[in-house]
């Protein structure tokens, strides 16, 4: 995964090795930037443009509040598995797009959906993130120290939260929760990609902004599993279909279904399905298709040396000419152009 780790201190040369020592280890599909590449506000990992573009920003502030904001687009599906996951308590919050989570321990394996809402804590042996395909995925997350966590049980015992209390109490034993967030907590979160941290007056908002919303997930009259209302509940759903839809055309792009068909699989009709997909994806299904197919083709032509003809067989053109034109037309080159690189 990509990171940004915020403020430049000696308290960040731990954590800029080990996430290094991961990178390597895992062999994720980042960029490494060369020695010396800290800024003054922190460090900075992108994905390697060949595999996506996007970021993960990472701050630690004053009080021992460690918070990550990520934003990915990857071309291909990642898998990210990471072992003896040791948090005290924290959140996570979706905004744009789907995560696949499976956590063996606790016999966790479900898909999170924009607009859920994680909180967790203990000792997780193993976790495994699947990041989709051609899906923009935004989200954040906030991790609180085991000092701050003894102070608030300490100061203020069944003051918080319901659901947050529970968990505290118990909080030897690893635990992941997943509900929906109010629209407040998302309205909140978003806020945070707003702020300029490479100034004082951008981390200063950017810190209070950080409190702002983590007070909000404490707060006793606020709650995860917060009822949603008639509408939310159909936007979820609507996210919640249109990602199966991606999914649908991720595993069959080279032979894709109708609309009419997709539709009927993930259980809209045809115009909302339609006006879903493109307020989701940013472009209708026939050009998610094309895309998916020219990526493809790309990659067997550069990557494994295929002829231009099998490749545009392989990703389902039966005519070269037409093939080649669609292959132009995306990137601005020929196929051939691109296999005598």
């Amino acid at each position: 995964m990509v990171l940004i780790c915020g403020l430049a201190s000696d308290m960040w040369s731990s954590v800029f090795e080990r996430v290094l020592a991961f990178i390597r280890r895992e062999n994720t599909v980042l960029h490494v930037p060369e020695a010396g590449s800290q800024l003054e506000t922190g460090m900075r990992f992108e994905i390697d443009p060949s595999q996506g573009r996007g970021y993960t920003v990472m701050h630690r502030l004053g009080n021992g509040l460690e918070v990550a904001l990520i934003d990915l687009f990857y071309f291909e599906p990642l898998q990210l598995t990471q072992r003896d996951v040791q948090t005290y308590f924290g959140f996570s919050l979706l905004l744009e797009g789907h995560l696949e989570i499976a956590v063996p321990a606790l016999t966790l394996d479900r898909r999170v959906a924009a607009g859920e809402l994680a909180y967790r804590g203990g000792n997780l042996p193993e976790m495994t993130k699947t990041c989709p395909a051609q899906t923009r995925v935004r989200g954040l997350s906030i991790d609180i120290p085991q000092a701050m966590r003894d102070r608030w049980q300490a100061e203020a015992p069944g003051g918080l939260n319901a659901s947050v209390d529970a968990e505290l109490r118990g909080a030897d034993t690893p635990f992941l929760r997943i509900a929906p967030a109010s629209e407040a907590a998302v309205q909140l979160a978003d806020k945070l990609f707003t702020f300029d941290t490479s100034t004082t007056l951008g981390r200063i908002q950017y810190e209070a902004s950080v409190l702002n919303l983590l007070a909000h997930l404490l707060d006793p009259d606020s709650t995860p599993a917060i009822k949603l209302t008639r509408a939310q509940r159909r936007q979820l759903n609507l996210q919640r279909a249109i990602d199966d839809a991606i999914d649908i055309l991720q595993v069959e792009w080279s032979s894709p279904p109708t609309i009419r068909a997709l539709a009927r699989r993930v259980g809209l009709n045809k115009q909302y399905l339609q006006d879903g997909f493109h307020a989701l994806t940013g472009s209708t299904i026939g050009d998610y298709v094309r895309r998916q197919r020219m990526e493809r083709a790309r990659t067997l032509i550069e990557s494994r040396g295929v002829s231009v003809l099998e490749a545009a067989q392989q990703v389902g053109y039966s005519n070269p000419s037409h093939f080649s034109q669609a292959f132009r037309k995306h990137f601005g080159v020929s196929p051939a152009a691109c296999r005598t690189k």
